[in-house]
C-alpha cells in the first residue's frame, strides 16, 4: 500500500500542475477581453451621465430661446453651458450629444426639404362681356411679315 501512494502522488501532482498551468495560460488570454469589457462599461456609464447632463442643458437653452434670453445662437449657448457642466468634454462629444438630443427633440417635426424661390408670373387678363358673366377670349394680334 505504501508503494502505491508513492507512485500515485507524483502522478496526481503532475496532473494538477498541468491543469493549473493550462488554466493560467487561458486566463491570461481572457484578461485583455475583461479589461475591454470593463472599459466599455465605464464608457457607456460616462456617456449616459453626459447625455443626461446634455439633455438638461438642451432644455435650458430651448427655454431661454423661447423667452428671448439668448445672446448667441442656440448651438453656441449649448456648447458654452455644457463646457461649464462637464469641464473635460471634447468638441466631438458636444456635437454628438447635440445632434442626438436634437434628433429626439425634432423627430415629430417636419423637415424642411427645400426652400422655394418666389416665381415671377405674368398677370392673367380676362375679358368679360357687358353682362359681366360671359368670358371673352382675346383676339391675338399678328404682325405682318416683311
Amino acid at each position: 500500500m505504501d508503494n502505491f501512494t508513492t507512485v500515485l502522488y507524483p502522478i496526481l501532482f503532475t496532473l494538477l500542475a498541468g491543469f493549473v498551468s493550462y488554466a493560467l495560460k487561458e486566463s491570461v488570454k481572457l484578461i485583455p477581453q475583461v479589461v475591454k469589457l470593463l472599459v466599455a462599461k465605464i464608457g457607456l456609464t460616462n456617456y449616459t451621465k453626459g447625455k443626461a447632463v446634455a439633455v438638461d442643458v438642451f432644455k435650458k437653452v430651448n427655454e431661454n430661446n423661447r423667452l428671448g434670453l439668448l445672446a448667441n445662437t442656440k448651438a453656441d449657448e449649448f456648447e458654452t453651458l455644457i463646457k461649464k457642466k462637464i469641464p473635460n468634454i471634447t468638441d466631438a462629444d458636444i456635437s454628438l450629444f447635440r445632434q442626438s438630443i436634437a434628433d429626439d427633440y425634432n423627430k415629430n417635426k417636419p423637415a424642411i426639404e427645400k426652400v422655394l424661390e418666389p416665381v415671377k408670373a405674368d398677370p392673367v387678363i380676362k375679358y368679360y362681356a357687358a353682362d359681366g358673366i360671359t368670358e371673352l377670349q382675346p383676339i391675338p394680334t399678328f404682325e405682318p411679315v416683311k
